[in-house]
Parts: C-alpha cells; sequence; structure tokens
C-alpha cells in the first residue's frame, strides 16, 4: 500500500509500472555510487519501490499513538514541533559553517500537505500580507519559472525582471530598475506595510543557471533593500546542496552561505530586509517540511 501511495504522488512512473514499459533508467541501480541519474524528475521506480518499506515502518509507528495522529496529518504550521525545529537549525549550522542554532526561534516551519506544486511555491502565498494586490516584484530572469507565473497569474503580481550574468543578479541593474519605479516622495515602513516592494531570487545554485552569488554582491543586494525599503526573499531550495569536500577529496566544504546571512542584527539600522526560503526534499511527499527563516527582531520574520 504505502507503494501505490508513493507511485501515486508520481504518475510518470507509475504509468512507468503499469504499461510495462522499461525506461531507459529501468536498469541502473539509482542508489550505486556511481549512477546518479539526472535525465527524470522524479524518483526511479526501483528506488520508489526501496523506500515503501521504510515509510510503512514510519507511518505505522506513528499512528500508533493517537495524539501523533492529528499532528501527522494537520495541515498548516508545525508550532508543536520544537525539537525538529532545534535538529534544522543544528543541521544548518553543519551545512553553511556559521551557528544557526541561535537562531533556531527564526525558523517558521511550514508542512505540505496538498501536493507536489505547493512543495515548490511554498512562501509565495505570504505576499498578501506584504504587498498590495497587483504590486511589483522584482525578480531575476531567467529563474523558476513556476514561481514567477504563481506570483503574476495567481497572486496577481506584476513581475518586473532583472538581467542575470554568469555569476547571478547585477546589483547594479537591481538599483537602476529599482529606482525606474521607486516613488518620488519615498517611501515610509508602517505597521500596516513594513515595504515598499519585494525582490524574488535564488541566491544558491539559480535556477536554471546555478550560479551563486559572491559575498560582494549579497552584500550590495541588501544594501540597496535597505536604501529602498524591500524584502529580498531568496528561495534557497539548493543551498545545502553542495559537495562535501574541496577540489582536493579531503579538505571539508560548506555551502555558500545565504543572502540572509549578511543582513546581520547587528548591522546600524538593521530591520530585518532578507529571509531565506528551504525545504528539505519533494521525495517525502505528501508531508513536505518547508521553512522560512527571518530576522526575529526585523520586519521579515
Amino acid at each position: 500500500m504505502a507503494s501505490e501511495f508513493v507511485l501515486g504522488m508520481y504518475p510518470e512512473a507509475n504509468a512507468c509500472l503499469q504499461s510495462n514499459r522499461k525506461s531507459e533508467l529501468d536498469g541502473i541501480d539509482a542508489t550505486a555510487s556511481k549512477n546518479i541519474p539526472l535525465q527524470q524528475g522524479y524518483p526511479p521506480c526501483k528506488m520508489v519501490d526501496r523506500v515503501s518499506e521504510i515509510m510503512k515502518e514510519a507511518c505505522q509507528k506513528r499512528l500508533r499513538k493517537p495524539r501523533l495522529v492529528a499532528i501527522c496529518f494537520t495541515m498548516g504550521f508545525a508550532w508543536e514541533i520544537p525539537y525538529f525545529r532545534a535538529q534544522l537549525a543544528k543541521f544548518l549550522t553543519d551545512q553553511y559553517g556559521y551557528d544557526v542554532r541561535n537562531i533556531a526561534l527564526d525558523i517558521y516551519l511550514q508542512r505540505e500537505t496538498t501536493g507536489y506544486v505547493w512543495s515548490h511555491i511554498r512562501p509565495i502565498p505570504s505576499l498578501h500580507h506584504v504587498l498590495p494586490s497587483r504590486h511589483l516584484v522584482f525578480a531575476e530572469e531567467p529563474s523558476y519559472y513556476l514561481a514567477l507565473e504563481m506570483m503574476e497569474k495567481d497572486i496577481k503580481r506584476k513581475i518586473i525582471h532583472v538581467p542575470l550574468d554568469t555569476k547571478g543578479i547585477l546589483p547594479e541593474d537591481l538599483e537602476s530598475t529599482v529606482k525606474q519605479f521607486y516613488p518620488k516622495e519615498g517611501f515610509v515602513p508602517s505597521k500596516e506595510r513594513l515595504y515598499w516592494s519585494m525582490v524574488y531570487l535564488i541566491s544558491c545554485f539559480q535556477n536554471p543557471t546555478g550560479a551563486c552569488l559572491s559575498e560582494d554582491r549579497c552584500k550590495a543586494v541588501v544594501a540597496i533593500a535597505r536604501k529602498y525599503h524591500l524584502l529580498v526573499v531568496s528561495d534557497d531550495l539548493y543551498g545545502p546542496l553542495h559537495w562535501s569536500f574541496d577540489t582536493d577529496g579531503r579538505t571539508p566544504s560548506h555551502a555558500p552561505k545565504p543572502l540572509k546571512y549578511f543582513d546581520r542584527e547587528e548591522d546600524e539600522g538593521f530591520f530585518g530586509k532578507c529571509c531565506i526560503q528551504q525545504q528539505l526534499l519533494k521525495d517525502n511527499g505528501p508531508w513536505t517540511p518547508n521553512w522560512m527563516d527571518g530576522g526575529s527582531t526585523g520586519g521579515s520574520s
């Protein structure tokens, strides 16, 4: 049953089994150290079969305790899992190489139970609480198409594109574009509206280019956000996706520091202009833990 449940999340894989057709990857052991299939966006059929027993055992263990049943199947925000939040902060500390544990309470958890698409664009509905309808959102071009499509078509925000080069978004182009639309009378934050506008970008392993913003560019983006009262949402889904060692194969390495790292609370005039959004994986559906990380004393929280 667990195998059928998992395959239900991947119609293409299910169709592959039902038709008894072998794909080009059917004969590949996806768990072998030398085989990393990248041709398809869903797990190979053999891998799904292997994880079904693990998911079945975990589900049965969870459902033996009545008080955990509601937690397991409740949609919405996971305030009731402080242990997970602490472990997540420890994991991020190990990945990024700086202390994330002291900001564990900044991590805003959400459990996706509403389907595959929403696991990609989990935080975008929060725009309703940040910007007025049909307001501007500055975004990289090109960028993750599904997030842009949802912001523009579903949530009715106007996307203003900012060009990239091989190293990511260009801060000077971002500022010049923002200047074109920034009100001449300026903008004063209020409780009703903390930000004038928003920037959506992928600072680490940008989709589709794979570029990572340098520290200098990250600092420049933060400076622009402070100058023009912008909320910068960095979709760092791929942040912890990095080689564990440098090119010599021996020296441990860390993931690129997220954009929020450069929006420090000790900075003069700190308000919280940056937040990052991440998730662990997409193959644990329909329960997919997502989180946003913003400054606890700043606006981005």
